[in-house]
């Protein structure tokens, strides 16, 4: 009865009722049957479905019993993996502390008992308990004692699995060049396994690399990339929902494309229809094209200085430049400047109540203006 109720939380769709149902009552029955093994695993499953339904608080407890079973059975496998879903839970309830604590307990242990491939596993959610605390450089330090202990193994896998996790790890925290040596090594650790699927993620994992350095070209799928920025771009124009969700579902993985390139490609349909183009690929999720179109800031200091060495020097009433920005480039026509005058704090009370503007302030707008030839 069990089994039976095992297959079928195994083969429903995720998030559903009847499947954490299923499994509750699976565990109930191995329970009655003294089956230790098989109600661990139903408390580690229900602790995966309710983390996918996002109840954290309720996954916790179903995922310390799997622990603590498993490892009274020395099931050490069973019980890293029953370990990944206690750490989601207690990140998720402000308990990263307290996990790293239960951790470094059960990693002295493995490291007694001589347990090396336990040692190392566990370490890994060490290391995704350290990054959920903000601490990447540690998160990254203890991926690579894993990485070495999995290669003094001779696990080649594993070697791949953690390579891959310390390129991503590294990526986030925009070390390029460290990200790409550990991608390629799991490249060519997955191809020599003949592990096709991963080998394929690990080379995502270099474009994506690649397009962030600025080297879009050297990404292996860059030609594939443009191919499918052409198909994006004529979606776009025929508003084709289906053909742009297929192509840019494609190109955001493969990377190998720039922002300023899609905005590049995007450029001849924006200049048709800019108002249209931009409504459309908002509502896909798009917010925005092209580069941010930003002002410059000028010192309000430098300004004042640069006109005393002209021969022009303001008193405190005539000093309004409180800020100033040029939006555009110099000798652009279309340029911009945009200024926040001020009188001084120290005016007198009827000056700061006249009815006209003030001749302090009439002339910081015209010395803002100064902004237009500034280097």
């Amino acid at each position: 009865m069990a089994t039976t109720r095992l297959a079928t939380s195994q083969n429903n769709g995720p998030k559903t009722v009847s499947q954490l149902q299923a499994t509750m009552k699976a565990r109930d029955c191995y329970r009655e049957l003294g089956d230790q093994k098989s109600e661990a695993l139903m408390l580690s499953n229900m602790s995966r479905l309710l983390l996918v339904d996002e109840r954290d608080q309720d996954a916790l407890q179903p995922a310390l019993k799997a622990v603590k079973i498993f490892e009274s059975l020395g099931l050490v496998s069973a019980e890293v993996n029953a370990w990944q879903f206690a750490l989601v839970a207690m990140i998720s309830n402000g308990q990263t502390q307290q996990c790293l604590s239960m951790m470094k307990d059960r990693l002295a242990a493995f490291d007694k008992a001589d347990q090396r491939a336990a040692h190392a596993s566990l370490m890994l959610v060490v290391a995704d308990c350290h990054f959920a605390d903000e601490d990447a450089s540690k998160a990254i330090r203890v991926s690579r004692e894993a990485l070495d202990a999995f290669a003094a193994l001779g696990d080649r896998r594993q070697q791949a699995a953690v390579a891959l996790k310390i390129a991503t790890l590294e990526f986030e925290q925009d070390g390029f060049d460290e990200a790409l040596k550990a991608a390629e090594q799991a490249q060519m650790l997955y191809r020599d396994l003949g592990v096709s699927g991963s080998e394929t993620e690990a080379s995502h994992m270099i474009a994506h690399i690649y397009t962030a350095k600025g080297e879009p070209e050297k990404s292996p799928f860059r030609q594939e990339s443009l191919s499918l920025l052409e198909s994006m771009v004529h979606a776009v124009e025929q508003r084709d929902d289906d053909a742009y969700e297929k192509a840019a579902v494609a190109l955001d993985k493969k990377g190998s494309i720039t922002g300023d390139e899609k905005f590049e490609a995007l450029k001849p349909l924006l200049e048709q229809d800019n108002r249209g183009v931009r409504d459309y690929l908002k509502a896909k999720g798009v917010e925005q094209v092209g580069p941010v179109d930003t002002a410059r800031h000028f010192d309000e200091k430098v300004i004042y200085s640069n006109y005393r060495k002209g021969g022009l020097q303001y008193g405190p009433a005539f000093r309004g430049i409180k800020g100033v920005w040029r939006h555009g480039a110099k000798g652009n026509p279309d340029m911009e400047v945009l200024a926040v005058v001020q009188l001084p704090e120290d005016s007198e009370s009827w000056e700061t109540k006249l009815q006209i503007l003030h001749p302090g302030l009439s002339d910081s707008c015209l010395q803002s203006t100064a902004a237009m030839v500034a280097e």
